[in-house]
């Protein structure tokens, strides 16, 4: 069975300083706190990496934003990784990178995907920002396949 292992955050939403969470080897997480403490913000990043974006985003505002509506600090990218294991191993690391200095059209809340590079990897990278490694494009199909073959969701 397919399961979470480790999550990279960086410069998403709330967390503008990079943090790593490790799911590895637990079947149940829970998540306490106060609210605006990023609890629903690990989620929306699980979802993206998926998904491709957040579906509780209201899509309908026009408005153009100064900043990206998914990032922390505007002048930084912001990259997520996701790494999927099976017994233990990595078998696919799932990414988000949206460049720095998003706006005009593309900073409208309408959208905010189209700035949203998804990749894959098969191997963890710890300072992803500093090396900028060359980023392979998201095989939407391939994840589909992967997920509907090993992932289940109770």
């Amino acid at each position: 069975m397919i399961k979470l292992g480790r999550m990279r955050i960086e410069n998403f939403k709330s967390f503008v300083e990079p943090v790593e969470f490790d799911f590895t080897g637990n079947d149940l997480v829970l998540f306490d706190g106060p609210n605006g403490f990023g609890k629903t913000t690990i989620f929306d990043a699980v979802e993206l990496c998926f998904t491709g974006e957040v579906f509780r985003v209201e899509k309908t505002d026009r408005k153009t934003k100064s900043d990206h509506i998914l990032k922390g600090d505007n002048s930084k990218p912001t990259v997520i990784q996701l790494e999927l294991v099976e017994e233990g191993v990595c078998i696919r690391i799932l990414g988000i990178y949206v460049p720095a200095g998003i706006s005009g059209e593309n900073g409208k809340v309408a959208n905010y995907t189209k700035t949203i590079e998804r990749f894959e990897s098969d191997a963890w990278q710890d300072d992803f920002i500093e090396k900028n490694p060359i980023r392979k494009a998201l095989d939407v199909s391939s994840l589909e396949t992967l997920l509907k073959n090993g992932f289940k969701i109770y």
